[in-house]
C-alpha cells in the first residue's frame, strides 16, 4: 500500500508524522514549506513534496491519484477540508482520513465517507491510523 501523509506544519503533527514513517514503507510526506523537513529523521527514505497546500500542483506532484491513503493534518481547519474535498473527489482517493483538534468541518467530512480522528485520541494511547492499517480491499 501507498500513503501520503500531508501536514507537518506544527510541532504535534511534525511528531505524529515521524512516529508513522518508520512504520509505513511507501510514504510520501507533503510539507508546506522547506523548513518542516528537518523534522524528518535522517534515515528517511519515503518522497519528498514540498509546496502550498492549496495549490492543485502540490497534490499532483505527490502523485495523490495513485495512493491508497492520504492522511490530513494542518495546522488550519480549513485547509484540512480543502484538502479532503479534493483528494477524496478529485483525486478518487478511497482512504482518506483527517487529523483535527476541532469539529469545524464534521458534516461535511460525514458526507464525502471522510474519516475525522479528533488528536486528542492520540493522547489516549488509542489507534493513531485506523485505515492505513485496514487490508487492501477492505
Amino acid at each position: 500500500m501507498k500513503h501520503v501523509i500531508i501536514g507537518g506544519d506544527s510541532y504535534i503533527s511534525s511528531l505524529f508524522i515521524r512516529k508513522l514513517i518508520n512504520s509505513i514503507k511507501n510514504i510520501t510526506v507533503v510539507y508546506p514549506e522547506i523548513k518542516y523537513v528537518e523534522s524528518l529523521p535522517g534515515n528517511f527514505k519515503g518522497n519528498l513534496v514540498i509546496g502550498n497546500f492549496e495549490d492543485e500542483v502540490t497534490l499532483e506532484n505527490a502523485n495523490i491519484s495513485n495512493e491508497d491513503t492520504v492522511l490530513i493534518w494542518s495546522q488550519d481547519e480549513d485547509i484540512n477540508a480543502l484538502l479532503a474535498v479534493a483528494v477524496k473527489k478529485v483525486h478518487n482517493v478511497k482512504n482518506t482520513a483527517v487529523y483535527s483538534c476541532g469539529l469545524k468541518n464534521s458534516e461535511l467530512y460525514k458526507k464525502l465517507d471522510i474519516e475525522l480522528i479528533n488528536i486528542e485520541s492520540l493522547f489516549n494511547n488509542e489507534l493513531i491510523m485506523p485505515i492505513a492499517n485496514k487490508k487492501q480491499g477492505d
